[in-house]
């Protein structure tokens, strides 16, 4: 049946302006504990934090709507993504495991995809 955010375009349309950006939106249990290095080492130009006020929800999501590509360790970041066209994938920092495997595996499932 898929992820009930894969509507959202259809309730709340936005117009995708892709950017040249290269994003990383991490895992929100990990957003305050990422080493120095890490946006390199993910070739990602900006972390963009998802834990933000009702006022900034609108122009974040539409951040990641207009982002080149999304590198991730929020699979709500991930589905967002893909609900409105944006390419990513997951990406978690070197030696880390993303939060909560099983619904990843899920997702990737429903993708018909295969973690690489």
């Amino acid at each position: 049946m898929g992820d009930p955010a894969l509507l959202l375009p259809e309730l709340f349309p936005l117009f995708r302006r892709p950017g040249e950006e290269v994003i990383y939106v991490p895992h929100f249990n990990a957003r305050n504990h990422l080493r120095l290095g890490v946006l390199a080492e993910a070739g990602a130009s900006r972390m963009v934090d998802i834990a933000v006020t009702r006022e900034e929800f609108w122009p974040r999501v539409q951040t990641i709507v207009d982002a080149a590509f999304v590198l991730t360790g929020s699979l709500h970041a991930a589905i967002l993504a893909q609900a409105y066209g944006t390419p990513w994938a997951l990406c978690v920092p070197a030696g880390a495991t993303p939060d909560k495997p099983v619904k990843w595996q899920d997702w990737f499932a429903w993708l018909d995809l295969e973690p690489a």
